[in-house]
């Protein structure tokens, strides 16, 4: 649904002007959920605002939002300042809102799984290849997963523990087994019927482990929900998509405070297995603060040592200063990782910065930085911790 401004011109106080088309947004928004038969409070939606002073025309999107954090005084506010940093965008009559609401039905979360051999024919939006194009462009997976007519949740879990296990395992010995354990089902020259049977083992593993029926073949949320609880060190992000809208979105989350990680992408009745996303604003699990961030996290992880730039440098014991570049280390350990570096490409912590002798402050070297040297402030030095 779209909504055109006219008149606007009329009013010539901007404040009066800036209530009035808040207002005007703000009956918008809730007639259009509204008449989607949604809720102020869980129904999400997207807005497009388009006006010919946009830069190449995009105008500006507001995704997977609901009433509660955007409503007409809040888009209102963004409006403003955009027109504020561009006098070419107006409140005229070229101005243009227009939104989409993404209601969930409950019969969408029921997964049962699919025989890749009874697809219907590829077309330009087929369900299947819209799948195919959702997995490989958001979650980087080139070729589906989850075969067989059945037991596709399960399944799911199944294999995504199974990948994140392979991948974290410290010994070499149970990390061995478990990787010729995953290329039963991930090979690329095994058969749907092999992987299959192999996931189908897996998953009435942990069906039986849960408590669960090991025969029943369809599972929607609420199975979810209970394997979830009983693998509850693992958290699990479930991605979705409405119709045949290409943008994957986060649906439901479970185990906040797991250390581990599974990922679910769930689209026309058919689960999968994902562990990243993809692309400039791509994102992963970090194993170290157990959180899904994006993929520059490690500059700025919490659990990132700052004196020395590694995870790993023990409690803090006797005090150790290093001659070269004055900061305080509180422990050898942590002084002996600060001299290493993190990846072939990058410096060691001690090139990169130093805490200058004359005003105790913390900076980037010149080499590090690329540019101007350090300049002398007043004496406030920054604590490492």
């Amino acid at each position: 649904m779209r909504m055109k401004f006219r008149g606007l011109s009329k009013i010539k106080n901007r404040t009066v002007l800036h209530n009035h088309v808040a207002k005007l947004f703000d009956i918008f928004i809730r007639g259009v959920i509204q008449k989607a038969e949604g809720d102020l409070e869980h129904t999400k939606f997207w807005l497009n605002l388009t006006h010919s002073g946009y830069e190449e025309g995009e105008g500006h999107h507001v995704q997977h939002k609901t009433y509660q954090t955007v409503d007409g005084g809040v888009l209102m506010n963004i409006l403003a300042r955009q027109m504020q940093s561009n006098k070419s965008i107006k409140l005229d009559k070229s101005f243009v809102i227009s939104m989409n609401v993404f209601k969930r039905k409950d019969k969408s979360v029921a997964g049962r799984g699919r025989n890749r051999a009874s697809l219907p024919p590829k077309g330009t939006r087929d369900v299947n290849r819209m799948r195919q194009f959702i997995l490989e462009h958001t979650f980087g997976v080139k070729n589906e997963r989850i075969c067989g007519p059945s037991h596709c949740l399960p399944k799911a879990l199944a294999v995504g523990k199974l990948l994140f296990d392979k991948k974290r395992c410290p010994d070499s010995v149970e990390r061995a087994a478990l990787e010729n354990k995953w290329q039963s089902v991930a090979k690329s020259d095994a058969t749907d019927e092999h992987k299959s049977t192999s996931e189908l083992k897996m998953a009435k593993q942990l069906l039986e482990a849960a408590g669960m029926d090991t025969e029943q073949e369809v599972h929607d949320r609420s199975d979810l929900a209970r394997l979830a609880s009983h693998i509850h060190e693992y958290q699990i992000k479930l991605w979705t998509c409405n119709g045949r809208q290409p943008v994957a979105y986060i649906d439901a989350e479970y185990n906040p405070e797991g250390t581990k990680f599974i990922g679910l992408f769930f689209y026309d009745g058919h689960y999968e297995v994902v562990d990243h996303i993809r692309g400039k604003k791509g994102a992963h699990f970090c194993d170290k603060c157990y959180q899904f961030v994006e993929k520059n996290h490690a500059k700025n992880c919490e659990k990132k040592c700052r004196s020395c730039g590694h995870f790993e440098c023990g409690q803090q014991e006797k005090d150790v200063v290093c001659d070269t570049c004055n900061v305080t280390f509180k422990n050898q350990m942590c002084y002996d990782n600060h001299l290493k570096k993190v990846s072939q490409q990058a410096l060691p912590h001690c090139e990169k910065c130093f805490v200058c002798r004359d005003c105790g402050r913390l900076d980037q070297t010149a080499r590090f930085r690329g540019h101007w040297l350090h300049t002398l402030k007043s004496r406030n030095s920054l604590v490492l911790q």
